[in-house]
């Protein structure tokens, strides 16, 4: 029975010598922004909604994409942009009617935000259309406190 513990010892310490502690420590949630590449005097921040079965996630921003994380970092959910132009965000919108999914590529024509203020962008639909709504972050729904909505059409 002692050699079994001492064995489980040796293991568990030879686990954490090879791996190290990174394992253990949750890495650190930094925001990425995009208005280094804007002369803007403010940000704001986009949340990007999934639920359910429906989603919108973001790909790039004017073309630029967000680099990886940096080692021990993860992003935020929150992605800031800069205030008071207009954006060309190109967006991956998600459905699951089957167990495989759906999903497509396509631009929202973000209006200028203002500066200091979190939104939320939402997508609902499917395959036969749907729309996209960005709404502030207080909003409980997509369709509540709506600053700007864009059709989606009828996928081919």
């Amino acid at each position: 029975m002692k050699n079994k513990i001492y064995f489980g010892f040796v293991i568990a310490l030879n686990s954490f010598l090879i791996f190290g502690c990174t394992g253990f420590i949750p890495s650190k949630v930094v925001t990425f922004s995009f208005e280094e590449w804007y002369n803007s005097f403010g940000t704001a921040s986009i949340y990007f909604i999934g639920q359910d079965k429906t989603g919108i996630r973001l790909v790039d921003c004017d073309d630029r994409t967000m680099p990886p994380a940096a080692g021990g970092t993860r992003w935020d959910s929150a992605i800031e942009f800069p205030s008071d132009v207009d954006l060309n965000l190109r967006v991956y919108i998600y459905w699951n009617e089957d167990r495989f999914g759906e999903r497509r590529r396509g631009i929202f024509k973000c209006p200028p935000l203002e500066s200091g203020k979190k939104y939320k962008l939402w997508f609902r639909g499917d395959d036969k259309g749907g729309k996209i709504y960005l709404t502030y972050a207080e909003s409980l729904s997509a369709t509540s406190s709506v600053v700007h909505e864009q059709e989606v059409p009828p996928g081919p």
